[in-house]
């Protein structure tokens, strides 16, 4: 876990997988990367990365411009007028209104100190005033930032939070939330500071905002619903806002107690009594606590749709992480390191520890580092971590797993007690079980008379650069996989796809991906090989499913999660190897072509890439440094089918540690897939 600052109030932590931690690559490298961004997220910044577009990815970040592209689209609203009373509604960027609302006038621009800003965008209700800015800074770098909104009696207001988003020009975005101004209508004076101490004014004022400016929500409608709670918590169906062809929900999670939160990502999926799924898109502004609240953009109603909203976390869909504070009530303990401790160093331990409704019993604690102490806990509930404090602590981190299901609390002190002194039990992390959902059905087709909103522009399809390199084992690479791909793709068919993958070293605390899974694809391409429709489905050892989603055109959506995104179009290719080969003869890595013989009786080619470290890595629990790192990829030299890929680490003595290899274990065309693949496609509802 993070390290925590103890002056500071407990910070939730999220256990996000390592395979959902990338951004997205060349759909030709997916399968090899699905491998590499899920064991080797340690490395990346060592190493080139390509960008993933497979819909297993769960876009935790959303790029920039796929938000850009959102509110374009809900900016654009047609002439047509329509009443919604106070303006309450929908604005993109902002959130659901309250009152009265009022939007900047018009953008302005001002150069100070070298650092040009703009206000973009503003919005102001009687909750709060967001402001967006535009930041070109004259060097690069790292430029934090801090707003206050100046007062005519001089005063200074500092935002209460802001965010940033860096589009595709380079150009920072930032954001601002302040408190309501009390009168909307004077000239509103905003400085902007940077950590180098220069400062840029900018002066704007705001404008009540206009009926075509907000989407409506759905009139005469019975929000909030709120469903049935569970272990503490429930899901509520706050606010729906919609348009002729957009729908715009927002979700909360309710607490019945003060303290507790969800200490894990989560999502929603949505389906219809039919069981169809409506894809949502995640179009959470920065004014919103995403871990209380999301805001999610779908398809437009028909009326009277009768719809089911679940909560979902992955990888369990039937328990969510959660986290309960006791810090105004601790639970107490006195711990005696003894006047000499010393790194390496365990204590026995038989303590329990009773703290709300959970009671903790500690077996024991080791000197990890010569100022911190590890604290070992037996769960005896459904306990997964806890939080420790003490006056002399500098820091603490709580949750990492040890043997069997046992967990630990890390506390690091500037210098390592030599006395009795209490720790106290701030807070505990443990599983809730569910369901969670919401059922609403959408009001009468009658009342849906909402103005149709301009669409979003169509993703720009993938191009692949050329080649860079005219090394001769690359061009026979090149060659190789070109001949396959064009005996697959040449013409309007379905393909199927299975690939075994086997981890061989997982990580501490890893919960996906197992150590074995197959991965499972269906493809449905056109005349030139260009993706119409895919399926995905991970399955166990066992054959049970891990997670599923499809894609559909350029709308993806991952079945077990509940997240939906935008895909670029992309050619169908087997091509594990041709980009990164080339990335690695430009950086001057190892490249070994072998001939041998492979598993099956063919020929084959075998090409390893390797890669020397500057510095030796060690990892999060690893007995031994790493020095570098290598992939290969087996190459079947009649066909160009590429059979196998493998990655590995480097040891000191030149060994190697395997950490994952996907084989493939069939790739072939079909004139159609079995009905119940075609099912699953068929219950996307789509635009």
């Amino acid at each position: 876990m993070d390290e925590l600052d103890l002056t500071l109030p407990p910070e939730l932590e999220s256990a996000l997988v390592n395979f959902y931690t990338g951004p997205e690559p060349d759909r030709a490298f997916v399968s090899r990367l699905d491998l590499e961004l899920q064991q080797r997220y340690e490395i990346i910044s060592q190493a080139p990365r390509n960008r993933k577009d497979s819909f297993m990815q769960a876009l935790r970040a959303r790029p920039a411009l796929a938000i850009l592209l959102v509110v374009l689209a809900l900016l654009l609203v047609s002439g047509v007028a329509y009443a919604i009373g106070r303006l309450t509604g929908f604005i993109p960027g902002f959130g659901f209104t309250t009152g009265d609302v009022y939007v900047l006038d018009m953008p302005i621009e001002a150069s100070e100190n070298g650092i040009t800003a703009g206000v973009e965008n503003a919005v102001q209700d009687e909750t709060k005033l967001w402001v967006e800015l535009s930041v070109r800074h004259p060097s690069e770098g790292d430029h934090q930032s801090q707003a206050y909104i100046l007062l005519q009696n001089g005063e200074k207001i500092q935002s209460q939070r802001g965010g940033v988003i860096i589009p595709d020009t380079g150009e920072q975005r930032l954001t601002f939330i302040f408190h309501a101004l009390g009168d909307p209508s004077q000239l509103v004076t905003l400085i902007l500071e940077n950590s180098d101490g220069q400062t840029v004014q900018m002066k704007f004022n705001l404008r009540s905002a206009q009926s075509d400016e907000v989407l409506p929500i759905l009139p005469g409608n019975k929000l909030p619903v709120q469903g049935e709670t569970s272990t503490g918590m429930a899901l509520v169906l706050e606010s729906v806002a919609m348009s002729a062809d957009q729908t715009v929900l927002q979700v909360s999670l309710h607490f019945d107690k003060p303290g507790i939160s969800l200490a894990g990502p989560w999502d929603i999926v949505m389906t219809d009594d039919a069981n169809r799924i409506y894809p949502l898109t995640d179009i959470t502004p920065d004014t919103l606590d995403i871990g209380v609240t999301r805001i999610y953009q779908t398809m437009p109603l028909h009326g009277n749709e009768r719809l089911i909203l679940k909560l979902v976390s992955f990888p369990s869909d039937k328990e969510m992480p959660m986290l309960m504070d006791f810090s105004t009530n601790p639970a107490t303990l006195t711990f005696n390191p003894g006047p000499n401790p010393q790194v390496g160093q365990s204590w026995s331990l038989d303590e329990n520890l009773q703290t709300g409704q959970f009671t903790f019993h500690i077996v024991g604690a080791r000197m990890t580092a010569p100022t911190e102490l590890t604290f070992e806990f037996e769960p005896t509930q459904n306990e997964t971590g806890a939080m420790l404090y003490s006056t002399l602590a500098s820091g603490a981190s709580g949750g990492e797993p040890a043997q069997g299901d046992h967990f630990t609390a890390s506390m690091s002190f500037t210098k390592m007690p030599n006395s009795p002194f209490e720790i106290q039990l701030m807070s505990v992390y443990y599983r809730a079980t569910g369901p969670w959902q919401v059922d609403w059905q959408a009001p009468a087709a009658t009342v849906l008379n909402f103005p149709t909103m301009t669409p979003a522009p169509s993703p720009t399809p993938l191009i692949i650069p050329a080649l860079v390199s005219q090394d001769p084992t690359l061009l026979e690479v090149q060659t190789l996989s070109q001949k396959f791909d064009n005996t697959m793709t040449q013409d309007p068919t379905w393909i199927h796809v299975i690939n075994e993958n086997l981890t061989e070293r997982l990580q501490i605390g890893q919960t996906y991906p197992p150590p074995y899974y197959q991965d499972e694809q269906w493809y449905e391409i056109d005349t030139e090989g260009w993706v119409i429709r895919n399926i995905t489905t991970h399955r166990d050892v066992d054959g049970n499913i891990l997670q599923q989603g499809a894609s559909v055109g350029t709308k993806s959506i991952n079945f077990t999660t509940g997240e939906t995104f935008e895909n670029s179009p992309y050619r169908l290719s087997f091509d594990l190897l041709t980009r990164d080969l080339d990335n690695a003869l430009q950086r001057d890595q190892s490249v070994i072509r072998e001939e041998i013989i492979c598993d099956d009786g063919s020929k084959c080619l075998l090409i390893t890439v390797g890669e020397q470290f500057t510095q030796p890595i060690q990892n999060p629990g690893a007995p031994n440094s790493f020095y570098g790192i290598g992939r290969r990829v087996w190459i079947n030299l009649e066909t160009g089918q590429q059979l196998k890929f493998q990655t590995f680490w480097r040891l000191a003595d030149g060994t190697e540690q395997i950490e994952l290899t996907q084989s493939n274990l069939l790739i072939q065309k079909v004139a159609a897939p079995p009905s119940d693949v075609l099912d699953i496609l068929e219950r996307i509802v789509m635009p």
